[in-house]
């Protein structure tokens, strides 16, 4: 209940499946609160913000580039960059949202887009102190330059790790495993 309560209030969706996958692994995690959490293959998904909630540091990591995360997410939990350009100031990111072309009639899109804009800039942060914090790092999961050796409790990929080919996917198990402490955990879920 707790996630899909999260999911709703930061607009997202996500199938049965998921939160079967979600659930399962947040068992496996055991104790959240002041641990440092990897999100493998984090993209905007439910898991890190949901770990933030929890009292985690988490490491949000996905070759994805996320630096003009919407302003629902960065009013509502601690988000930074891991580094300057992994996460734009909030205005240049409201700029680059509205530079977007939109597909489909401008008519119906543009009403929805400046909507959805307003809901983001006067929805109401919550009034209670976040207990962790989201690190934002746009970076293939296979260089993980920026972290150090043995620095991470425990590393989370929820149907991330199959979007890899097999000798990238040695890779990726290879720097995960790097930056894990020793006998932290790796949870996974392959869907494909």
């Amino acid at each position: 209940n707790e996630l899909r309560q999260t999911a709703q209030a930061l607009g997202l969706e996500f199938g049965w499946h998921y939160l079967l996958d979600l659930s399962w692994a947040i068992q496996n995690l055991g104790k959240i609160q002041n641990r440092k959490i990897m999100d493998a293959g984090a993209e905007v998904g439910i898991l890190q913000w949901y770990l933030a909630q929890s009292g985690a540091e988490v490491y949000s990591v996905d070759r994805m580039s996320r630096a003009n995360l919407p302003l629902r997410f960065r009013k509502r939990f601690n988000a930074s960059g891991l580094r300057p350009e992994d996460l734009n100031s909030a205005t240049a990111a409201l700029v680059e949202h509205l530079r977007r072309p939109l597909a489909g009639s401008i008519y119906l899109r543009w009403p929805r887009r400046m909507l959805a804009i307003l809901r983001d800039l006067f929805s109401q942060a919550p009034t209670q102190d976040m207990p962790g914090r989201v690190l934002i790092y746009n970076q293939d999961l296979s260089k993980l330059v920026d972290l150090p050796d043995n620095s991470i409790d425990a590393a989370v990929a929820i149907s991330s790790l199959e979007h890899n080919t097999k000798e990238g996917l040695e890779q990726v198990v290879t720097e995960i495993m790097r930056v894990l402490k020793p006998g932290g955990v790796l949870i996974a879920t392959l869907t494909a």
